[in-house]
């Protein structure tokens, strides 16, 4: 086997498109457990958390929509997270994630 034609996996080569590191700026509630995202890259996108929401304890709490709402972007300002800690690699977001024209609106300073 040729190791230097070895295939990047689809994150990864979305990383090193990307320049290797994906940042949320802002993130808006769309209902469900639904994300309206916005990338540093200007990309507005739509993430539905569904599938991830109560697999492993730590994302247990976002069940319940109450809380799953309380969402907010990380003190780092690198991505989503909860009151609790449950947070998502924001590669990994833009991954699972589908471009969108509603997305969210670009808060002004």
């Amino acid at each position: 086997m040729d190791f230097s034609q070895k295939q990047k996996t689809p994150i990864q080569d979305q990383s090193f498109k990307l320049g290797g590191f994906m940042r949320v700026k802002e993130v808006k509630y769309l209902g469900d457990y639904r994300l309206g995202l916005l990338f540093r890259t200007g990309e507005k996108r739509e993430v539905d958390l569904r599938p991830y929401v109560g697999d492993g304890e730590v994302f247990i709490p976002l069940i319940d929509l109450e809380y799953f709402k309380k969402v907010r972007i990380d003190d780092s300002e690198l991505t989503i997270c909860w009151p609790n800690g449950a947070d998502f690699c924001p590669d990994i977001l833009w991954k699972i994630s589908k471009a969108s024209s509603q997305g969210i609106e670009i808060k002004s300073n």
